[in-house]
């Protein structure tokens, strides 16, 4: 067990190495040397660390279920534990427990937080922040891709024991091709929502930033104020990929080729319907708070789909 569990941490690593290059990057911009270049010796670390692993230690091909399920919850701990190097690296005034709640909360999209002052942080280490969740809102496509294919058949119940929901729908005979797919409906999307909230007058940054906790369900915001001072195209915009990304991708990748498999899908209806009616109920109370019949209907959409998503 501890074997698969190293094997696949050394698999895992590489992603959230490469994860760090925006990071990294707006680092550099903000001529913050020091924690750029310690970032760029961590990338480097790791991908070294991964390949004499993988190299040296061959993967267990025979996994049970029970061995899914543990590689994973094992797995995800290692991964919030690497997670938190970016915040000790930075000059962030937080105990460690802090920093690990922060990074815990980011890796499993809960949206807690225990920072007070957002705006405080530097923007490289929030644009970490950001990405923590937007990992965890794909944490069945990374395992997949850079996992399953190294498990042989016995990867299958990995992929079983990430997945959420009773059954994991497959939309290819290949499970690696299943989650490429998934993952390029995922990164489209966030792409579309920050191009679409740049031009409705965010900055890059908080667009990027937004757009990367959206689509994850996480929630993170860059700003003290959150969406709460955006403009209503900005808060229309996401509150529509907030909807979107409380659809299941198999169904949103389903629709492309057929729009009408999601219209009739049992399980968006039953969706929708949550959506709507719980609005509705809310519906009274942002009128007395609210100028307008429109932003009324905002707030209730809004404040609805952060509690269903």
């Amino acid at each position: 067990m501890l074997k698969i569990i190293i094997f696949i941490s050394s698999a895992v690593y590489p992603v959230l190495a490469a994860s760090l290059i925006p990071t990294m990057l707006y680092g550099f911009y903000e001529q913050d040397y020091f924690y750029a270049n310690s970032l760029v010796i961590l990338l480097v670390s790791t991908l070294v660390f991964s390949f004499l692993i993988r190299k040296n230690i061959l993967p267990t091909r025979k996994l049970t279920t029970i061995q899914g399920f543990g590689a994973v919850g094992i797995s995800w701990i290692l991964i919030s534990a690497y997670g938190t190097i970016p915040y000790l690296l930075s000059n962030i005034n937080l105990s460690f427990i802090d920093i690990l709640f922060e990074t815990i909360s980011g890796f499993t999209t809960t949206g807690s937080s225990i920072l007070s002052d957002i705006e405080s942080v530097s923007a490289s280490l929030l644009i970490w922040r950001s990405t923590t969740q937007w990992l965890g809102g794909m944490g069945i496509v990374v395992l997949t891709i850079t996992v399953l294919p190294l498990l042989g058949s016995g990867g299958i119940n990995l992929f079983k024991a990430e997945s959420p929901g009773p059954t994991a729908d497959r939309l290819t005979p290949r499970f690696q091709d299943t989650a490429k797919l998934l993952w390029v409906v995922y990164s489209g999307l966030t792409l579309l929502e920050t191009v679409m909230l740049y031009f409705s007058g965010l900055s890059f940054y908080s667009a990027l930033n937004h757009s990367l906790t959206t689509l994850s369900t996480g929630g993170f915001s860059v700003l003290n104020s959150s969406v709460a001072e955006m403009a209503q195209s900005a808060k229309w915009i996401i509150i529509l990929f907030m909807f979107i990304a409380g659809i299941s991708f198999t169904l949103i990748f389903k629709s492309f080729k057929s729009f009408k498999s999601l219209i009739e899908s049992t399980e968006f209806k039953f969706y929708l319907f949550i959506v709507i009616s719980s609005s509705l109920i809310f519906i009274p109370k942002t009128l007395s708070i609210s100028e307008t019949y429109l932003e009324a209907i905002n707030s209730a959409l809004f404040t609805s789909l952060t509690l269903i998503t």
